[in-house]
């Protein structure tokens, strides 16, 4: 029994870790920045980024005395690293309970229908204010199930007045395009997002992305 909580544990931390990374996919990291952005010590990091390593997660840089530390998004595993997103959603989700009702009833409404889903904006930077706009980035396989899904999103919406939320509906071709174009709603949910629904085939398209640009 102690082994087996040991191991969640370790578990945990690699995935506090990584899904720190992958909220800011292209930035290279120092240990004492993720131990201050995680709340985990300099020590359990010093610990676990060797781990991380082994297992192909994550990529290291010396530059001068200090080591920075990135996600490997073209060698890691994308079930790891789905696993550390939903660890990242659910510690989201914990600290925001009204948004985790609007999931929930998002999910409800699209139930069926397939779809990724990213939470960037300031919620995800965690710069938030009491009335800023939570921002959803919906990514659908058919132009053609854009306004349908807009009109679901939107009736759910309607029964939640009390947060101010702006959505955008776009097809995985033109999150590509976005990728690379520097201001766009694409590139600013891959930059610094949560991957709130459908994780795998999100990084799915970013491993070809991240392929075809060789970061």
């Amino acid at each position: 029994m102690y082994n087996m909580n040991k191991i969640s544990i370790y578990e945990d931390t690699e995935n506090k870790i990584l899904g720190n990374l992958l909220r800011t996919p292209l930035e290279s990291k120092s240990m004492h920045q993720i131990a201050e952005e995680t709340k985990l010590s300099y020590v359990t990091v010093f610990k676990i980024i060797p781990i991380l390593l082994k297992k192909e997660l994550i990529k290291l840089e010396k530059k001068g005395m200090s080591s920075l530390i990135s996600v490997d998004l073209e060698k890691a595993d994308i079930s790891k690293l789905s696993s550390a997103v939903l660890y990242e959603k659910r510690q989201f989700l914990r600290k925001h309970l009204d948004i985790r009702v609007l999931l929930n009833n998002l999910e409800e409404a699209l139930s069926g229908l397939f779809y990724i889903l990213i939470l960037f904006g300031s919620y995800a930077k965690g710069t938030y204010k009491k009335n800023s706009d939570l921002d959803l980035l919906f990514v659908v396989p058919d132009r053609k199930m854009i306004e349908k899904f807009k009109d679901k999103v939107n009736k759910v919406l309607e029964l939640n007045p009390k947060k101010n939320v702006d959505i955008g509906v776009v097809i995985v071709e033109d999150l590509k395009e976005m990728l690379n174009q520097k201001y766009t709603v694409g590139r600013a949910a891959f930059t610094h997002g949560i991957v709130l629904f459908c994780a795998e085939h999100y990084y799915s398209l970013v491993k070809e992305y991240v392929k075809d640009k060789g970061y």
